[in-house]
């Protein structure tokens, strides 16, 4: 046996901090390539170059592993949302959130396309994804209801207005990676990407009733 594969299989190599590192680094790509479904078990500790008991040692299933991928992926943006929801202005903290959101998908590319495989798959979220939900309903929302009794928003209902402030940049951020520069759109361009702030930012206030302009 040479000395590449000794490595790979012994059980030191399975329990070292860095071989855990390296799983959560390749499941992130396999997953966000190929789903959690397609994304085997062998692929992940080969890309990863551990032993195939190395994901049960760490982390006990591939699932658990896959939620851990999750929590290190989503955990951000929970934050970031979070701490946009504080602001006690409804439409301010709504621009904050489109900021959130922005800044976070355009430092982590493969966000967008992980959650968009996750929306796709059957059977319940992950709990990651129950927490990203969560932040969403509760915390966009309130601030929504606040903004409508205080008549800034118009009346609707504001579980789904959420959902809706949510899903524009991240779906919207997907299609422009893809597509955007056939229309002569580079995200990675500062200019380009205000320009995509301002639009998200207009009509997501547009579309809650707010006629006052970004505040």
């Amino acid at each position: 046996m040479n000395d590449s594969i000794s490595k790979h299989s012994s059980t030191g190599d399975a329990g070292s901090p860095s071989t855990r590192e390296a799983l959560l680094r390749e499941a992130k790509v396999l997953f966000t390539q190929k789903g959690f479904r397609g994304a085997s078990v062998r692929d992940i500790t080969r890309a990863a170059g551990a032993n195939l008991g190395s994901i049960t040692y760490h982390f006990g299933t591939k699932w658990d592993l896959y939620e851990e991928v999750l929590n290190q992926v989503l955990t951000p943006l929970i934050e970031a949302v979070e701490e946009a929801v504080a602001e006690p202005s409804p439409p301010k903290a709504m621009v904050n959130c489109i900021d959130a959101f922005l800044n976070y998908l355009r430092e982590h590319e493969e966000t967008p396309q992980l959650m968009l495989r996750e929306l796709a798959s059957a059977g319940a979220p992950p709990d990651p994804v129950r927490r990203l939900a969560g932040t969403f309903r509760m915390g966009i929302g309130q601030v929504i209801q606040r903004g409508q009794e205080q008549g800034l928003f118009r009346q609707g209902p504001h579980q789904f207005m959420a959902f809706s402030l949510a899903s524009q940049p991240i779906h919207l951020f997907l299609a422009y990676r893809k597509v955007g520069p056939a229309f002569g759109a580079d995200l990675d361009d500062d200019h380009d990407f205000q320009i995509l702030r301002s639009h998200l930012i207009a009509f997501t206030l547009g579309g809650f009733g707010y006629t006052e302009g970004e505040p």
